[in-house]
């Protein structure tokens, strides 16, 4: 009984002194609430007795006045992959003897469906016989340290990985000189293994500066910052350059930036050799440029700039002051007759179709002409746009004159040549045989009378017939023959001479009902009489071979070309089959009988007579059947 009373006893006075300690530990928990916000909590495992400070409440997210079952509620939100473990934890802490007071646990619970983490560290009270009957701890929601622990460790990580992979060299060192931490450009950089260089001192380094590098590096510490190059040896025995950024980070502490600039410096210093032999190659060439009276241009295509250097000038008679650098500026310096093929020349040379290879005339302020030869390049950007032209220019004005001497000369000698030809035979072997033929046979009609016999009247009249034909044709051959001697050269509108060609042939014209087609003709200069027979020809003979069912159409034009004025005369007729397209301008050469076509067969060769004699050529494109086109030309350099 006494034994019983007793227990009781102990047990009130247990209860008491649990109640007293609680609300002991109440008022020490609001004193630390103040200054932490960690919760705390008094856990009795025998009395399955836990107090909760208001922290804990927060931390665990429950109100103050929370009545239920707190272990059945911490399990409830403790993460489901660390219950095992905890458990286990705990029951390992509920294990320890006496010596061991302390524990730490980490653990994971789910609020509102996010994971927080959880930090628990305490101590155990045992009674004397050792048994733990109360464990005191507090807990802290470390989430957001974790997270700060996570970034720093990231950036640690990246800033390392910048350390190591970097192409420059970064280097720290203390203010001995001392290298603390250096990453593998560096020993890349200075040709030392990482190890031994991480281990070195600055003053080791064998730079080729005027002040040794450790001096130097004081003079840096004075400053605190510091940019600037040096070179150095490496072991190896290679020079090199560096250029450096230096600071210093913290009270002990420098940091080095390092670039390894020895190709560009190189480079640099190859181009400054190289500029200063262009400039001597550039001083060159225009020097040989000048002397050869080539002038060069350089067009911007974009700002429509036109450089021109000092030849230029000199070739178009014209001081600088006369010039607007552009392009337009150039193009009024142009002869008005060659502006068009110029400009032509130019926007097939950007569009990529020609080669720009060209000549033009240009007229000096004096009024006097000038033929230039141009060359150029264009050049493009990477997508293929034009965006600069460069050229040259010379005077040709001489070799033109040459050559238009060239041409005066072989046709005086073509005509000399056939003049004493066509003398000698028309003097002696043709003329006068001929006379002697049709006059004895005028007069054997005349003696035999009217008793002659028919057969031999129709024979005699062939053979003064053919006598006719004879002299015709020597007639022809003589006005071949003087086809451009004595002659003047003169501006003809050939407007007006085609139309005075076509009022002769009117009768022609109007008895074949046929059609003429004239496009607008240039003026020329040339041989009047001359282009008018040449005109008369193939327009007649446009006529003359036709179809008989069908009206003629004859369609005449001209075309300029660089040099040159190309006239055409087309027509629907008969045409000619190519076989015979190159024989019909050789003189007497007939493609038809008398009974077909009636004709000498020296029109065409009088036609190619007159086109050399105004310093061009003539031909025929025709399809068998269908019509021909005559092409005859005019050079501009007739007559000069």
């Amino acid at each position: 009984m006494t034994h019983t009373t007793n227990s009781r006893k102990d047990e009130q006075w247990y209860r008491l002194l649990i109640e007293n300690t609680l609300n002991k530990s109440a008022e020490h928990r609001k004193i630390v609430l103040s200054a932490s916000l960690r919760g705390c909590y008094d856990w009795y495992p025998m009395e399955d007795l836990i107090h909760w400070d208001e922290p804990m409440h927060n931390i665990f997210g429950i109100p103050l006045d929370f009545e239920a079952n707190r272990n059945e509620y911490f399990l409830s939100v403790l993460h489901p992959e660390d219950k095992q473990r905890l458990q286990q934890e705990i029951n390992q802490i509920l294990k320890q003897d006496v010596s061991n007071k302390t524990f730490n646990l980490e653990y994971r619970i789910i609020l509102s469906g996010q994971v927080r983490n959880i930090q628990s560290s305490g101590f155990l009270l045992h009674d004397s016989s050792g048994t733990i009957y109360r464990i005191m701890g507090t807990c802290e929601d470390i989430t957001e340290r974790l997270e700060t622990i996570q970034i720093l460790q990231d950036r640690e990580t990246f800033l390392q990985t910048i350390f190591d992979q970097s192409l420059n060299a970064v280097m720290v060192a203390d203010d001995e000189g001392n290298y603390l931490s250096v990453n593998p450009a560096s020993a890349q950089l200075f040709g030392y293994p990482i190890e031994q260089l991480s281990r070195m001192n600055v003053s080791e380094l064998k730079t080729t500066n005027i002040k040794d590098s450790k001096t130097q590096y004081h003079e840096f510490l004075e400053k605190g910052k510091e940019i600037g190059e040096f070179s150095f040896t490496r072991p190896d025995g290679e020079f090199r350059i560096a250029q450096y950024y230096a600071i210093r980070i913290g009270k002990d502490f420098n940091l080095s930036i390092l670039a390894d600039i020895t190709e560009r410096i190189f480079a640099e210093t190859q181009l400054k050799k190289t500029k200063i032999e262009l400039a001597e190659i550039t001083e060159r060439f225009q020097l040989s440029t000048h002397a050869a009276g080539v002038g060069i241009w350089d067009w911007n295509i974009q700002t429509d700039y036109l450089f021109w250097d000092e030849m230029m000038f000199t070739l178009y008679g014209i001081q600088k002051e006369d010039f607007k650098n552009t392009a337009e500026s150039w193009i009024e310096k142009i002869h008005p007759d060659d502006i068009s093929l110029a400009q032509q020349e130019i926007t097939l040379a950007l569009k990529g179709e020609k080669a720009y290879n060209t000549e033009f005339r240009v007229i000096w302020p004096d009024q006097s002409i000038h033929y230039i030869k141009s060359l150029a390049t264009v050049q493009r950007d990477e997508l293929g746009k034009e965006i600069r032209m460069l050229g040259t220019n010379w005077d040709i004005t001489q070799e033109k004159e040459a050559e238009k001497q060239k041409i005066k000369a072989r046709q005086l000698e073509l005509k000399n040549k056939e003049l004493e030809q066509f003398a000698y035979i028309a003097s002696h072997d043709l003329k006068e045989p001929l006379r002697t033929i049709m006059s004895f046979t005028g007069l054997l009609k005349i003696r035999l009378g009217t008793n002659l016999d028919p057969e031999i009247n129709e024979l005699l009249g062939f053979i003064y017939h053919a006598g006719e034909k004879m002299e015709k044709l020597i007639k022809g051959l003589l006005e071949y023959s003087y086809i451009g001697m004595n002659k003047n050269l003169i501006d003809i509108d050939l407007n007006i001479l085609v139309q005075q060609v076509i009022n002769s042939l009117s009768v022609q014209i109007s008895s074949t009902n046929t059609v003429l087609e004239i496009h607008h003709l240039p003026v020329v200069k040339g041989y009047e009489t001359e282009l008018f027979v040449i005109f008369q020809n193939l327009i007649s003979n446009a006529i003359k071979f036709r179809h008989q069912e069908i009206p003629p159409i004859i369609r005449i034009s001209a075309k300029k070309e660089t040099d040159e004025w190309e006239i055409s005369i087309s027509d629907n007729g008969i045409g000619i089959e190519p076989e015979y397209q190159k024989k019909i301008f050789v003189i007497f050469q007939r493609l038809h009988t008398d009974s077909e076509y009636e004709g000498s067969g020296i029109g065409l060769a009088h036609c190619q007579k007159i086109a050399h004699l105004h310093g061009g050529k003539i031909w025929v494109e025709s399809e068998y059947g269908k019509g021909s086109t005559f092409y005859f030309t005019i050079s501009d350099f007739i007559g000069n």
